[in-house]
């Protein structure tokens, strides 16, 4: 009986371990293929020619170095809008490897599979809340511009947020660096904190400032750890969000203030 019955157990086992296989190379072939797209996507944006350009040109004044980084920006955030309409903007987190180009969709669902080419991936694109309003000459203007992005395991995409649950690594990079068609955005973090979804860290628009200041004291108050940072009710925020494992359905969020 048993003779009989182990060539289709051995038949099984060979189908579980291909199916393994294949599943573990498809996966691994699309982390390979979503991070070869954002490195080619990196190469037309190079934010970083941006700084480099702005610290070797100080025989130019302020106003000629803003006129040519505005330029710039307007070129290629042109290149890249040729490649995907819905970019809106560029984030960059020195001391990380956040550095991509940020999309916005109609819906908070679309890009949590999908790449900036608007490819379907796993991995997905860095997509800021459709709640959040983009006006291309004047930028964003609403109180909190929120980002999302996964976490993960190879380190992509949001993954370097996690860095900041090591007060250490927050007091050597503290500043997140926002492009968009309109200009340059530095903002400087006062929070980074873990909670379940519960806690509306996403709300982007207020009707009172007396609202917005409550808003941000909560935020202030989450913090695994105290920052340098203080944010008032005239300040702009940025927030950003990506899933986290110390219980189901937690958010790991890092916020940062508006540098003026």
């Amino acid at each position: 009986m048993f003779k009989k019955i182990r060539p289709f157990l051995l038949s099984a086992a060979i189908l579980v371990f291909v199916s393994s296989a294949f599943m573990l190379i498809n996966h691994f072939y699309n982390v390979y293929r979503n991070n070869k797209s954002y490195d080619e996507i990196k190469e037309v944006y190079n934010i970083e020619d941006s700084f480099r350009f702005q610290d070797s040109n100080t025989q130019l004044t302020q106003e000629e170095i803003e006129a040519e980084l505005n330029k710039m920006r307007e070129e290629r955030f042109k290149v890249l809008q040729e490649l995907n309409d819905e970019v809106v903007a560029w984030i960059y987190i020195p001391g990380t490897k956040i550095n991509y180009p940020v999309v916005r969709a109609d819906n908070n669902d679309y890009y949590l599979n999908h790449n900036a080419e608007k490819k379907s991936n796993k991995a997905g694109a860095i997509f800021m809340d459709y709640h959040n309003k983009v006006d291309k000459k004047n930028g964003i203007n609403d109180k909190n511009i929120v980002i999302y992005g996964h976490n993960m395991k190879d380190g992509s995409m949001f993954s370097g947020l996690r860095n900041y649950k090591d007060k250490e690594f927050y007091t050597n990079n503290k500043y997140i660096y926002m492009d968009t068609e309109a200009g340059r955005k530095r903002f400087e973090i006062f929070s980074v904190f873990v909670t379940k979804t519960d806690f509306n860290y996403i709300k982007t628009d207020f009707k009172e400032s007396k609202e917005y200041a409550e808003f941000l004291k909560s935020v202030e108050n989450k913090s695994l750890y105290k920052t340098e940072a203080v944010p008032s009710p005239e300040d702009q925020i940025i927030t950003l969000s990506t899933c986290t494992y110390e219980y189901d359905d937690a958010r790991l969020v890092v916020a940062g203030k508006l540098i003026k």
